[in-house]
């Protein structure tokens, strides 16, 4: 496909955060020009960086050039026009404007990248998340299961979890183990405060019970809704979930989901789906906060773009395992396989992580070369992941950047099938 990113990942994130920090030019927008400041103690901006600028379209690079960097005094600043016209083609535009080393310097030379600023200049459209009937559905049920049939599908419920416990399409299966649902992660070195308080509510225990279930089917669209908890063995609940699963003729799945966390808990290390798809889903195409890891709290060395990858390529192999690789304010996320493609989704931006690993062997192995794949690719679809923080030599985690609300509402949309090829 014409406007991907394949990153070349050899940097090390942390140093990337550091240098974007600490860029010499910074550049806002005001909804009409573009304010450029000089942050440099004694040099003139212009005798030490150039730059360059490039327009993404929905992630695309749609037009790119130079971009005049003006002559500007230690801390001084000045307006500048927006160096590039936006289209009139609907989408959401960002400019990204890199600066570069103007020459030799020290221990680095001419070209040098010291950073970069991305600026939305043109929000896109939300697209509606709606079931509309199309085809034939068919649903057949007992005590435990669920199956809805379609022409090209053949999908199973677990009515005692409220997930899919299988998801064959075109004669493949999606789902190499039971879809879950998903708040706990491998904790961080950051969270060796924190994750006391989740061990102590469970959160790396919770198991699911369902108290209630409803199947309806009308031509094209099959709905089935769930009222279950999330709780440790002998402790109260975490959650108290409503989910609407919808099935359409075609095979798409949208899921409209209504959390309650109870107050007396601390904040969640995340909450979404655990989806664990056969290993042969190998690429990833996401346009979304990239290409290196990225979280609500740490995202300066990632810049939003359409981004292709290979999963074993996007874990970040830290020497004490422990969550990583999440991906921060994407509006979807796809994974392929040779021969099929699961498009995912969600109301508001989503955060993702995809690995050959799962959240359990990273949280009970304590030095990298213990690491042992699952033999799948595991994919966590997250409505909120909480920052990772700075708790193990810094203050607690801002509460801004918590997972602490009380009441969560958003919806997912699954689309499966042949959508296109990498």
């Amino acid at each position: 496909m014409d406007g991907l990113v394949y990153p070349d990942r050899t940097p090390h994130t942390g140093l990337l955060e550091y240098k974007n920090a600490c860029r010499p030019v910074r550049v806002t927008y005001n909804g009409e020009k573009l304010l450029v400041e000089n942050r440099l103690d004694f040099t003139n901006i212009a005798d030490y960086a150039y730059a360059e600028y490039e327009l993404l379209c929905d992630g695309v690079a749609v037009d790119k050039g130079e971009f005049a960097i003006p002559s500007l005094a230690p801390h001084a600043m000045k307006e500048v026009k927006v160096p590039c016209k936006l289209p009139k083609k609907a989408g959401e535009y960002y400019l990204t404007i890199s600066y570069y080393l103007k020459k030799d310097w020290s221990l680095v030379k001419q070209g040098h990248k010291l950073g970069f600023d991305q600026i939305l200049l043109r929000e896109g459209e939300p697209k509606p998340i709606e079931a509309v009937p199309t085809g034939t559905v068919t649903v057949e049920e007992n005590e435990t299961t669920l199956y809805v049939k379609g022409d090209k599908f053949y999908y199973t419920i677990n009515k005692l979890t409220g997930t899919f416990a299988s998801m064959i399409y075109e004669n493949k299966e999606i789902l190499e183990l039971p879809m879950e649902w998903n708040i706990w992660r491998a904790p961080t070195d950051n969270d060796r405060n924190i994750v006391r308080k989740w061990q102590e509510g469970g959160y790396d225990r919770a198991l699911v019970r369902v108290y209630e279930s409803k199947v309806e089917s009308e031509e094209g669209i099959a709905r089935a809704s769930f009222t279950l908890s999330l709780a440790p063995i002998f402790r109260q609940r975490i959650l108290d979930i409503k989910v609407l699963w919808e099935i359409t003729g075609d095979g798409t799945v949208i899921a409209t989901v209504d959390a309650k966390k109870g107050e007396e808990f601390s904040y969640l290390p995340r909450f979404g789906l655990r989806l664990f798809q056969p290993k042969d889903f190998a690429k990833v195409l996401y346009y979304g906060c990239g290409p290196y890891e990225s979280y609500v709290d740490k995202h300066l060395a990632s810049n939003m773009g359409l981004f292709v990858e290979g999963v074993a390529d996007m874990h970040e192999d830290y020497l004490m395992p422990q969550e990583n690789g999440s991906h921060y304010n994407c509006r979807y996320v796809e994974t392929h396989s040779k021969d099929q493609t699961l498009h995912i989704r969600m109301s508001s931006p989503l955060s993702f992580n995809v690995s050959h690993y799962t959240q359990e062997e990273l949280t009970k192995k304590k030095h990298n070369f213990e690491l042992e794949e699952s033999g799948m690719t595991v994919l966590c679809i997250d409505y909120m992941n909480s920052g990772v923080g700075s708790n193990s030599c810094g203050p607690e985690l801002l509460p801004q950047y918590r997972l602490d609300e009380n009441e969560m509402n958003f919806k997912v949309k699954f689309d499966l099938g042949k959508l296109q090829k990498l």
